[in-house]
């Protein structure tokens, strides 16, 4: 993973805050520079409109990109440095032109901005592990509802078991909907038995992949009254 995607990946753009930063609009995309490290380096910023993040290092006494900094194989005190600052220009970025996003695909973070609609609940974030992995609860028991995780498409399917990097990330969010809804649950497409949950009761909806948000809430409020206990209900 890139330095720029790996500091962005959960950041939503906000435009407006570029400029004043000190992004200057050329055309359709911004770009920013900012020398570093004694003035030896320069950042080159450029942000698209889609809002993605790209990035060089310039080398300025060779007036060319800084080749290690993108070198795994690279190590060692020096470009371990050069690192660090162009990862702290990205970072301050990130902190003053961007919001934090809870997940990665925009219908992982639609469905969460109308669950906390809906029931005025977000996501916690409880694995140490697996950071990313966010989790729903009904407050009442603190019972999951729903789990929203990032996988390769091949653990969903079972396509493409040889390589797993060959196979793109996808987020799935599990829900239960019990065994007597599970035949008809399955047959909406991008709906699968889920993925690392019990099957006979669970299921992994596939964002991005055409499963309306309506469908995605029904289910969703299907398997929050399966958390919702009579002793919690009285």
């Amino acid at each position: 993973m890139s330095i720029e995607k790996n500091i962005f990946q959960r950041k939503k753009i906000i435009f407006e805050k570029l400029v004043p930063f000190g992004f200057v609009k050329d055309g359709s995309v911004f770009r920013y520079s900012e020398s570093f490290m004694n003035g030896d380096f320069s950042a080159e910023i450029e942000i698209a409109p889609d809002g993605a993040v790209r990035g060089r290092v310039i080398d300025l006494s060779l007036d060319e990109d800084y080749l290690p900094l993108r070198v795994e194989s690279a190590v060692g005190a020096y470009v371990g440095t050069v690192r660090q600052a162009y990862s702290d220009i990205l970072k301050k970025i990130a902190d003053s032109c961007f919001e934090n996003r809870y997940f990665l695909f925009d219908q992982a973070n639609k469905i969460a901005a109308l669950i906390h609609e809906k029931y005025n609940e977000s996501p916690d974030f409880p694995f140490a592990d697996s950071p990313t992995v966010g989790v729903f609860r009904y407050p009442g028991n603190r019972k999951w509802y729903g789990l929203i995780m990032n996988i390769r498409l091949r653990q969903l399917t079972g396509e493409a078991k040889n390589d797993p990097e060959t196979s793109p990330e996808v987020e799935v969010m599990n829900v239960k909907v019990g065994e007597e809804r599970m035949s008809e649950t399955l047959k909406i497409p991008n709906v699968f038995p889920s993925y690392h949950m019990q099957k006979k009761n669970w299921v992994s909806i596939l964002f991005d992949h055409g499963v309306p948000d309506e469908t995605v809430m029904e289910l969703i409020s299907i398997s929050r009254e399966f958390a919702i206990s009579k002793k919690s209900k009285k």
